[in-house]
């Protein structure tokens, strides 16, 4: 029996890893001793609870320690009927599933009509999407495997063409203390835009302009002092609001941005003290730094004082479990949540806009992770 029950400290940050608003249902097809249910109801007593596992014990369990919870027995993966599933869809599906599988045996699973083999746990995770509500997620511990497995590849690829699928955090190397498993925990979703790929959204802007995401580019183990060139930007540089005065200097062939701006911490733990302003000269950004800049111009101190004053939606945009970080895609998500409506175009390769909306080329941008986030007109 491959019953491995979920520590509660890992349970707990899987349902505080949730990143969708307060579900009315949730679920687990492999609750073993019911630690995700418990830790989901804890955080949302209001939902209605449904449990089911493989092994008679395990559901008896369930019913003793997780009150008010539906159980039932059930084999997620075998071929029969849903059994007690049939016809129910869940906002929010939380799984541990097996890891194990003797022999090393394959599993299928079916994504939009097209049939794939993968280990146990990720078959697992892709056929909960079949119980998913319109606007639920998924969220799962995999083994770390599943991320370079020759053997998942192809399942995995598919469930990121089809929908959505983010690694929460880092690796866990020693997340259950009696087996020698690392795990990954994965966030899952249905891409509403791939099934209605045919209709343009309609986005109204609240905010009277647009806003420009970059990441710095210098490594802070590659840095090398200056005598002269713009000043150098690290994270230690930007405290409690302010942009601290310092002689640290790159060399001028290095990538600058151009202030005005807003300067966020791009890693380490988050913090309002670390949103400063770069007033109006040029600047090398170390890689820990993530830039903002309006279009049109001179918004910068209009878009400090929204994120200082919503902290709570930015800081959303940051996760992991050892070293925080965000992505320029979290925060492209968190400025959609106050009220800047946008499209979100990856500046590939060599190629940026300017204020004017007008692509070029820009020397050194094809090193440096960058988006646009612009009001639609």
């Amino acid at each position: 029996m491959d019953a491995i029950y979920t520590p509660p400290d890992l349970a707990e940050f899987v349902a505080a890893a949730v990143s969708r608003g307060a579900p009315r249902s949730i679920a687990d097809f492999a609750a073993g001793d019911g630690a995700l249910l418990r830790a989901a109801a804890a955080r949302w007593p209001n939902a209605s609870l449904f449990g089911s596992d493989v092994d008679v014990q395990a559901v008896q369990t369930i019913k003793s320690l997780v009150p008010g919870c539906i159980s039932a027995q059930h084999d997620f993966l075998a071929k029969s009927s849903d059994g007690a599933l049939t016809g129910r869809l869940f906002d929010l599906i939380l799984l541990n599933p097996p890891f194990s599988s003797r022999g090393n045996t394959r599993h299928t699973v079916d994504v939009k009509g097209v049939t794939h083999h993968a280990s146990k746990a990720l078959a697992f995770a892709a056929r909960a999407l079949r119980f998913l509500a319109p606007g639920g997620e998924i969220v799962a511990i995999l083994p770390a495997s599943v991320m370079v497995s020759e053997r998942d590849a192809a399942l995995l690829a598919a469930l990121e063409e089809s929908g959505s699928v983010e690694q929460i955090g880092d690796i866990r190397r020693a997340a259950f203390k009696s087996h020698a498993v690392a795990v990954v925990v994965l966030r899952m979703s249905h891409n509403c835009m791939a099934k209605c790929a045919k209709e343009k959204p309609v986005l109204v802007s609240l905010r009277p302009f647009s806003v420009e995401i970059s990441r710095g580019s210098v490594s802070m183990h590659e840095y090398v002092a200056a005598a002269t060139g713009p000043r150098f930007i690290h994270t230690t540089d930007m405290r409690e609001g302010i942009l601290l005065p310092s002689e640290r200097r790159a060399a001028g062939e290095l990538r600058r941005v151009q202030g005005p701006a807003v300067l966020i911490s791009r890693v380490g733990r988050p913090a309002k003290g670390k949103i400063v302003l770069l007033p109006d000269h040029e600047a090398v950004l170390s890689d820990c730094v993530i830039a903002m800049r309006t279009f049109p111009r001179g918004r910068e101190a209009d878009l400090f004082e929204l994120l200082t004053a919503n902290w709570e939606t930015l800081k959303s945009a940051y996760g992991g479990s050892c070293a925080p970080y965000t992505t320029l895609k979290r925060l492209a998500a968190a400025l959609l949540r106050l009220g800047i409506s946008s499209t979100i175009v990856t500046a590939g390769s060599a190629r940026v806009s300017d204020e004017k909306g007008k692509s070029h080329r820009s020397a050194g941008a094809a090193n440096v992770e960058s988006v646009r986030v612009g009001v639609m007109g």
